[in-house]
């Protein structure tokens, strides 16, 4: 299993290759750049993301019928398959019910998942934004607008930094506020990405694979989606 130092240094290397250098980081991207097919797809099942490779392509899929922030997350833990383990992967990672935790005690879930907190929300930079919000609640929220990701996603960040405690992290998840509210009060834009929730995207190698998915009315499962061989395209 890798150390979270040398999963750090993944995420960072994975950054500066995609070319993304300035938050919010951007996962969707990355995988195109890694040349990663994405399926964005409202699946009904509890799947929130997939990985598998199949004749040297790769392919991924992120359920649209979660909140967009969440959708950020998957990609990026999805993203974190494909860096650390692409080469000696099984044929389907199936990720169920990620909460910012890995959702499986496997080393490769663990390790994807701190891939993704660590792609979206760098260390130092996470830092410096906590430096100008004292107090925890506040600090919370500037991670929130900075990187583009939940407020538990940013609470567990700073609690793993130690830039805020467990308890400052519950009394803020007692805030039953929306994020609106909460980003008005202190002057920060909170953006709500409703409109990229239960989107259907496809990468453009998969559009005749998904035609033809469609048609027999198995692109509603993840699982099916994976389980099939793609159909050959022109």
């Amino acid at each position: 299993m890798s150390s979270r130092l040398e999963v750090d240094l993944a995420a960072t290397g994975a950054r500066c290759q995609a070319g993304l250098d300035q938050a919010p980081y951007d996962p969707f991207e990355a995988l195109r750049e890694f040349r990663v097919a994405v399926v964005r797809w409202p699946l009904k099942d509890a799947m929130e993301g997939a990985y598998t490779r199949r004749d040297g392509e790769a392919f991924t899929i992120v359920n649209s019928l979660t909140a967009y922030v969440r959708q950020r997350f998957t990609a990026a833990h999805e993203l974190g398959h494909h860096i650390l383990h692409g080469a000696t992967s099984p044929r389907l990672i199936v990720d169920d019910n990620l909460d910012g935790e890995p959702a499986s005690p496997l080393p490769e879930e663990k390790e994807a998942g701190w891939f993704a907190t660590s792609f979206l929300m760098p260390t130092d930079e996470v830092r410096e934004v906590a430096r100008r919000w004292p107090r925890a609640e506040h600090a919370i929220m500037g991670v929130v607008a900075e990187f583009q990701v939940s407020k538990e996603a940013a609470a567990r960040r700073l609690v793993e930094l130690e830039v805020i405690s467990e308890d400052d992290k519950m009394r803020a998840a007692k805030d039953r506020r929306t994020l609106d509210a909460r980003g008005q009060e202190l002057n920060l834009a909170i953006p709500s990405f409703r409109e990229e929730v239960g989107r259907k995207v496809l990468d453009a190698r998969l559009h005749a694979w998904a035609a033809e998915l469609l048609q027999a009315g198995v692109l509603t499962s993840g699982r099916a989606l994976f389980e099939l061989t793609p159909l050959a395209t022109d």
